[in-house]
């Protein structure tokens, strides 16, 4: 049976970033026994090219060929969730580091 990392960015710098963190770990806590938080701060380009940066917190679990499709699901719903209450244009999800889908 394979393992693999499953990762949701959530801009953290609005108060209510920590429900959607909550619920992220809480999820993904259920479907794989635990998780975990770090906290970083992405950048990225703005159309005039100042750079724009803004904490994130990266949430984190591993999980197994069955909890996959799980964990998947509930990554894709915390992000619409997330890219409509936080106003964002994107939201990041990877497994094993590589993006496996960014709603946009």
């Amino acid at each position: 049976m394979s393992h693999y990392r499953i990762t949701l960015y959530i801009p953290s710098a609005e108060e209510k970033s920590e429900h959607h963190i909550e619920q992220s770990m809480i999820g993904f806590s259920s479907i794989a026994g635990g998780a975990s938080r770090q906290d970083i701060h992405g950048a990225w380009l703005m159309k005039d090219g100042a750079l724009c940066t803004e904490p994130v917190a990266m949430i984190s679990s591993i999980v197994s060929d069955d909890t996959l499709p799980k964990a998947t699901a509930l990554a894709r719903t915390v992000a619409q969730d997330i890219k409509v209450s936080l106003h964002q244009e994107a939201v990041l999800v990877t497994v094993d580091e590589v993006k496996q889908f960014m709603l946009v």
